[in-house]
């Protein structure tokens, strides 16, 4: 029976077609010679593929994905004894997803979300012993909406709305580290806040 088998050109242009596809490593080194990054460079030297950065002490300090120039996928960065210190999700060059950032002992201290690199949704942010410190919410990355403050004991420190950016705006309410509400205070349009009830005794404190 006649089988018939790919000619030599066909083969030598297969070759030279996937030659040309793959990419290729660089590295550069600190000026005390250690490794410093190792870069995935496709023919037209974009990064694509892997990337890692070192600490001197030869430990990651952070690892990323490129796709023809652009930043793609999760983005890690670590503490120099190689505890997480944040990842980040990317899309076509951007942040577009998850954001989390670590204390050095591995407890979240941040947890966020990404849209066109800006923050957008809820953001929370966490005391080293793992309760919430505070949430937040942002749109195209400014304070726009509902937030809440909290006290390391878990107790709710300060209920409003910010407007704009970091500016309270509406009813803004302020409780004492056992939980007790003790101050009502008025934001109008140009962020000035008037108390406009205070419990009976309350005594302000510097905040």
């Amino acid at each position: 029976m006649f089988k018939s088998y790919p000619s030599f050109s066909m083969l030598f242009l297969s070759i030279c077609l996937l030659a040309m596809s793959c990419t290729k490593s660089d590295k550069t080194y600190y000026d005390t010679g250690e490794l410093k990054e190792v870069i995935a460079l496709d023919k037209e030297g974009n990064r694509n593929g892997n990337y890692k950065r070192f600490h001197l002490n030869g430990n990651v300090a952070e690892e990323a994905e490129y796709a023809s120039g652009k930043q793609t996928g999760v983005r890690k960065l670590f503490y120099e004894d190689g505890q997480m210190e944040s990842e980040s999700k990317y899309e076509n060059g951007e942040l577009n997803g998850y954001h989390r950032v670590y204390y050095p002992s591995g407890k979240l201290m941040i947890d966020a979300i990404n849209k066109a690199n800006a923050l957008n949704g809820t953001f929370k942010k966490f005391f080293p012993t793992g309760k919430i410190n505070e949430v937040v919410t942002f749109v195209d990355g400014e304070e726009n909406g509902p937030f809440e403050e909290y006290y390391e004991n878990g107790q709710l420190k300060w209920k409003g709305t910010y407007r704009n950016g970091d500016h309270e705006y509406g009813l803004l309410e302020h409780f004492d580290d056992g939980g007790e509400l003790v101050k009502k205070m008025e934001c109008d349009s140009l962020y000035i806040c008037r108390t406009i009830w205070m419990k009976e005794g309350f005594v302000e404190k510097e905040q």
